[in-house]
């Protein structure tokens, strides 16, 4: 399992700077920055849009019980003597 996530790693790893690679080598200055102000965009859009919106979807959830308690869970008590 180790080595399979290792591999995956490096094989994902290689693609990102090959891929940094083309787009740097086949783009101008112009769509370069076009491809960062986008990549800004995403950011400022997911932290101040989607977290907002999950942080109120999930106040407005109601609280009921459908989640098994956590920790340890007594069904009975029982007398030492028991064993």
């Amino acid at each position: 399992m180790r080595a399979g996530r290792i591999a995956l790693a490096a094989v994902g790893v290689a693609l990102l700077l090959w891929g940094a690679w083309l787009m740097l080598s086949a783009q101008d200055f112009a769509q370069l920055f076009s491809v960062a102000v986008w990549l800004l965009a995403v950011v400022v859009v997911h932290d101040g849009l989607l977290t907002v919106v999950s942080a109120v979807r999930h106040r407005l959830r109601p609280r009921t019980a459908t989640t098994a308690p956590r920790g340890h869970v007594v069904t009975r008590e029982t007398d030492p003597a028991d064993g």
